[in-house]
């Protein structure tokens, strides 16, 4: 495993199959998510005189077709929620305030035992970066046929070993329960 991975094993508290994993779910998603109509012909690399049609003009565009830029990020989201939703133990949002707390709480050795959920989602979205540009440079990859570890998604958890359901539901305003006239005040909270 390079080291890229290895720091993100290390950043969400994943062994090597973990990751292993959660770099397939990405390759699955960016396979299968097509996202825009290319209004050119994409080549892989863009320069040079080895460069490979990836897509032509007018067709739908996979997600590890586009190259890396701030529209690109926007675009391939979809992947990176749906990512979020294969491994909700990873990248789970937190839906209260003593939830968000609680991450930014170090532990009894004065560490975080994985990163807050902010720096999560900012990995998975750079990691979805990086598993499109392989995609890019390794046709086996491309293909969910060739690629050397699959992606098998795993069945959902019982009911019974999930925690109640009101704790993976976010958190809503009641319409009846807001006071219009007055103002929302706020806690702050020192983070130091």
């Amino acid at each position: 495993m390079p080291p890229p991975w290895k720091i993100v094993g290390v950043l969400l508290n994943l062994n090597c199959d973990e990751v292993t994993e959660l770099k397939s779910c990405i390759r699955h998603e960016l396979r299968f998510r097509t996202v825009t109509v290319s209004t050119f012909d994409v080549y892989y690399p863009t320069t040079g005189q080895k460069s490979e049609l990836l897509c032509k003009k007018g067709q739908a565009q996979l997600g590890w077709h586009l190259s890396p830029s701030k529209t690109t990020s926007l675009i391939r989201s979809s992947t990176v929620f749906a990512v979020a939703l294969e491994f909700p133990h990873l990248f789970k949002e937190p839906t209260t305030l003593e939830d968000f707390r609680r991450e930014w709480t170090p532990n009894t050795f004065g560490c975080y035992p994985i990163v807050p959920f902010q720096f999560r989602r900012d990995i998975l979205a750079r990691m979805v970066e990086i598993c499109g540009e392989e995609m890019k440079k390794d046709k086996s990859l491309r293909a969910g046929a060739t690629d050397p570890k699959p992606y098998k998604k795993k069945p959902a958890p019982s009911p019974e070993s999930t925690s109640t359901p009101a704790a993976n539901k976010r958190a809503r305003v009641e319409a009846s329960s807001t006071n219009t006239g007055s103002s929302l005040k706020r806690e702050h909270i020192s983070l130091e």
